[in-house]
């Protein structure tokens, strides 16, 4: 399963949360406004996407089920989810199916 989210002159991730299944890829899609993600430190989660991103796409696959929260460090509170596997309550940051 793939996805995109768009990192939008709004100042927002588009959509979030967003639900893949494990081994999924996320494309991030930046518009004209510079943005990066950076993923909270949790075990399975990708590579960030570091830098000023701007009129570009970056994917990133997700192997492992989990709760992925993210944030642009060029805007402070610009924040996403990533939920891959079931849909369970997440706990500790983590996930467990």
């Amino acid at each position: 399963m793939t996805a995109t989210v768009n990192a939008t002159p709004d100042i927002a991730f588009n959509p979030s949360p967003v639900n893949i299944a494990p081994g999924g890829t996320i494309t991030f899609a930046f518009g004209s406004v510079a943005h990066n993600v950076y993923f909270n430190a949790v075990a399975g989660a990708p590579a960030d996407i570091p830098g000023n991103n701007a009129s570009t796409s970056v994917s990133r696959t997700f192997a492992s089920s989990g709760t992925y929260v993210y944030n642009c460090h060029i805007h402070p509170g610009m924040t996403g989810t990533i939920v891959v596997g079931a849909s369970d309550t997440p706990m500790g940051g983590g996930y467990y199916p």
